[in-house]
């Protein structure tokens, strides 16, 4: 039986309500929030969110977050999506800029 991968960087809660904007296309240094996610964990690294199913964020998408709690946005990538029957999906984020 093979052994589950070994997570990089501690991942902890969020603040309550915590939740990130994504813009898909950040066009010169000008931020404008396509998609919505409410964040599930965090860590250094990057964050997992949870998103309306129908919205399009797939896996290698590279995208800019801007997280409730920081000014600037950063540079992020999707590494994994999980599609749930109920209507929404959880989305792991990697951060770039880090």
């Amino acid at each position: 039986m093979s052994q589950p991968a070994k997570r990089l960087s501690v991942r902890f809660e969020p603040d309550p309500e915590s939740y990130v904007l994504i813009d898909t296309v950040y066009n010169f240094n000008h931020f404008s929030a396509t998609l919505t996610g409410l964040m599930y964990n965090e860590s250094y690294r990057g964050c997992a969110l949870i998103i309306l199913k129908d919205q399009l964020l797939e896996i290698d998408t590279e995208c800019w977050v801007k997280l409730v709690n920081l000014q600037n946005p950063i540079k992020a990538v999707v590494r994994w999506r999980e599609d749930f029957d109920i209507g929404v999906s959880k989305v792991g984020l990697q951060y770039l800029d880090v």
